[in-house]
């Protein structure tokens, strides 16, 4: 025998479910309102983007006169990068102490470090402009590359820290093109 629907049958147990839903409000309510609760909090503690995280930066760039003028462009994207809430800049003079700061467990730790090559603020305009005359050399790679190293320990911070270097860097590029 083939099954047939009774929509008699299934509109008395709808209601008859319906009427024993009416009787239990506070099972109602934590079946629909505690889960609506819960995903509230949760996204109020764990959607945030960090702050104030340190990041380790070796500027070892000292400026370039172009065209009769000063620039020096390692210490604005160092203002960039301090611009940021996410970023709390840690300056050292080389990249062994920041190695050594991205790697301990102390409290001075950092969660990356940037390393500004010596030339970058004369290479990175010759880079972009690149006459066909100029070839581009490996050390002109080099010395126009931003070096940003990570601690990958926690993929959420590393995330957030490369977002905020890529956007000081395209801060930067959008200065040196006005």
């Amino acid at each position: 025998a083939r099954f047939r629907l009774r929509w008699g049958v299934l509109a008395a147990l709808v209601y008859r479910t319906l009427n024993i839903y009416r009787r239990k409000l506070t099972f109602l309510m934590f079946v629909f309102l505690l889960p609506t609760v819960q995903v509230m909090l949760f996204c109020t503690a764990i959607g945030r983007d960090p702050q104030g995280l340190p990041l380790g930066v070796v500027n070892l760039d000292r400026g370039c006169s172009l065209l009769g003028h000063r620039v020096e462009l390692g210490r604005d994207f160092v203002g960039f990068l301090q611009a940021s809430p996410l970023l709390h800049v840690q300056p050292y003079v080389d990249t062994s102490s920041a190695t050594a700061a991205l790697m301990t467990g102390s409290k001075d730790r950092t969660v990356g470090m940037v390393y500004l090559p010596p030339g970058f603020s004369c290479s990175l305009p010759v880079r972009l402009m690149h006459p066909s005359s100029i070839p581009i050399t490996p050390e002109l790679l080099g010395n126009s590359t931003v070096g940003l190293t990570l601690d990958l320990s926690n993929m959420q911070v590393a995330a957030s820290v490369q977002k905020a270097a890529y956007t000081a860097y395209a801060s930067l590029l959008a200065e040196m093109l006005h």
